[in-house]
């Protein structure tokens, strides 16, 4: 194993984000459009956001994904219809408008990992993180987070860093 984890407080974070489903082969253009939405919101209203931008996967099956293997991992990331948040973190709480919503990313512990390298690729990484995860015997929520450490657009693929956060049960 090559990443990195290790377990730290997660802390409270007040947040504005879009919630969205969509397939894997959209995500890429989703992010995009989505985060210039959300800055077009943040402007207007003068809130500066206080971290990277991040996203939140709903519903992970962290058993099924550590059993899959070969072309049926590949088959399931492929087919999936993901439900995401995709956002900002702001610091104070904030009323939100339409799609752009308000929340909150609660206190807890959580395994961190960083990911180096192009965004198809963070598969690997949250393998690496699963299996740390099960060999210290630690119990994962139902979600992770991604935040996104530099710019896709000025960045070179092999440099992009993004965070990854899995909350613990």
């Amino acid at each position: 194993m090559e990443t990195r984890c290790e377990i730290k407080d997660f802390p409270l974070r007040h947040t504005l984000s879009v919630r969205a489903q969509v397939s894997t082969m959209k995500l890429g253009k989703i992010f995009g459009k989505t985060y210039e939405y959300i800055i077009k919101y943040l402007q207007k209203n003068n809130i500066e956001p206080i971290e990277f931008p991040y996203s939140k996967y709903f519903g992970a099956d962290w058993d099924r994904m550590a059993k899959l293997k070969g072309f049926r991992k590949f088959w399931f990331i492929m087919t999936r219809k993901w439900d995401i948040e995709i956002g900002f973190i702001i610091p104070e709480p904030d009323k939100g408008s339409g799609d752009i919503q308000p929340g909150t990313i609660k206190n807890s512990q959580a395994i961190y990992a960083t990911h180096i390298g192009p965004y198809q690729k963070v598969g690997k990484t949250y393998e690496d993180i699963l299996q740390w995860a099960t060999q210290q015997g630690c119990q994962l929520a139902d979600h992770s987070y991604e935040f996104y450490q530099n710019d896709p657009t000025t960045t070179p693929a092999a440099e992009l860093r993004t965070e990854i956060v899995i909350p613990l049960l």
